[in-house]
């Protein structure tokens, strides 16, 4: 786990950060990537989830923000001033509300 958070924060160029130990309802003990705050949140199995899948082999991962990321890397305090909120993306928010209409015109019928 520490290769690969060492792998995606030096491509990101971010060298200080930390591995904290947690833990997940859903994974059992995790590690975190933090960088002031949490950037990243590993898992690693099989875990109860995996088995009504099929999945026997051992495997690791890491969700990175990538917001957060850009955060950290950037100085910046807000997330706000990276990325859109996607209620206030006009298209999309309309675009949300004809699909909602269209399938609650369907439920009804």
């Amino acid at each position: 786990m520490e290769q690969l958070a060492d792998l995606v924060m030096n491509a990101a160029g971010i060298v200080n950060y930390t591995l904290e130990s947690t833990y997940s309802e859903v994974y059992g003990n995790t590690l975190d990537v933090m960088a002031g705050i949490e950037i990243g949140s590993s898992a690693m199995g099989p875990h109860l989830l995996d088995e009504q899948w099929g999945i026997v082999e051992p495997w690791v991962g890491i969700g990175f923000g990538l917001e957060r990321l850009l955060m950290v890397k950037k100085g910046i305090s807000n997330i706000q001033n990276l990325g859109k909120s996607l209620t206030h993306n006009k298209k999309l928010y309309n675009s949300l509300r004809l699909g909602q209409s269209y399938v609650n015109r369907l439920e009804k019928k």
